[in-house]
């Protein structure tokens, strides 16, 4: 039973580490050999070792949240006492950033040199739009694809080079 722990441990590392199914699979087998595991024993081994990495994802989060603040209070003041007036602020900050304790902030978006936003959208007229279908249709019809073929990199009918 402990080198059965011991195993899955191994496996959880290596799982942390970022290595996939397949490359533990491969791992075991190569420096493992005495372990003498079967392809279902490793993959055992692996779905041991993912369950309880999803069991340790499983927190009372306002047990961690009273750590964490009970934490920063103390690093508090243990700063306070030796006059580590930087660490004093930044573990204030941190309590007041966790508990949400700043005022949010406001942030105004302006326009060009301070003025107002332009909102007015800049739609084509009809004329234009028009145009543009006109030339971009006829090009997307089959019977033009069939006559320019698949992989011709010559431009549409109606397309002007780049100059």
């Amino acid at each position: 039973m402990v080198e059965h722990t011991r195993r899955v441990n191994e496996v959880m590392d290596l799982i942390i580490a970022g290595m996939t199914g397949y490359e533990i699979h491969r791992y075991i087998k190569e420096k493992h050999a005495d372990w003498d595991l079967s392809h279902q024993s490793r993959h055992n081994l692996i779905k041991r070792a993912m369950a309880l990495i999803a069991e340790a994802a499983q927190v009372d989060r306002q047990a961690e949240i009273g750590k964490s603040l009970r934490r920063k209070n103390l690093l508090y003041r243990r700063s306070f006492v030796i006059n580590d007036y930087k660490a004093c602020l930044a573990a204030q900050e941190s309590i007041d950033k966790m508990l949400a304790l700043n005022a949010p902030v406001r942030h105004e978006v302006t326009g060009k040199d301070g003025g107002a936003v332009d909102v007015n959208h800049h739609l084509p007229d009809e004329g234009q739009c028009d145009s543009f279908l006109g030339r971009v249709i006829p090009a997307l019809e089959p019977s033009r694809q069939a006559e320019t073929g698949p992989g011709d990199d010559s431009l549409p009918p109606g397309f002007e080079a780049p100059a």
